[in-house]
């Protein structure tokens, strides 16, 4: 068995999950048709998500939309 090291995170400074912008849709249902989510617990959690994510656009007075180029995802 071999060790892992890494550096602690840098802190959010007082900022929570609220305060950060929404970066698209990075929930499960943004994967392949393979990958959809299954049963009743993720049907829900997709209505989460999809609630969060307006709840983050109406925040920060913009709309949704989807990058259309690599660059335009955060890093």
């Amino acid at each position: 068995m071999k060790a892992i090291q890494t550096r602690p995170q840098q802190g959010l400074d007082g900022l929570t999950l609220v305060d950060l912008p929404d970066p698209g849709d990075p929930g499960p249902n943004a994967s392949l048709a393979a990958h959809k989510a299954l049963g009743s617990i993720m049907r829900a959690r997709l209505q989460v998500y999809a609630a969060l994510s307006a709840f983050h656009h109406r925040k920060n007075g913009v709309a949704a939309q989807e990058p259309s180029a690599i660059e335009q995802i955060p890093a």
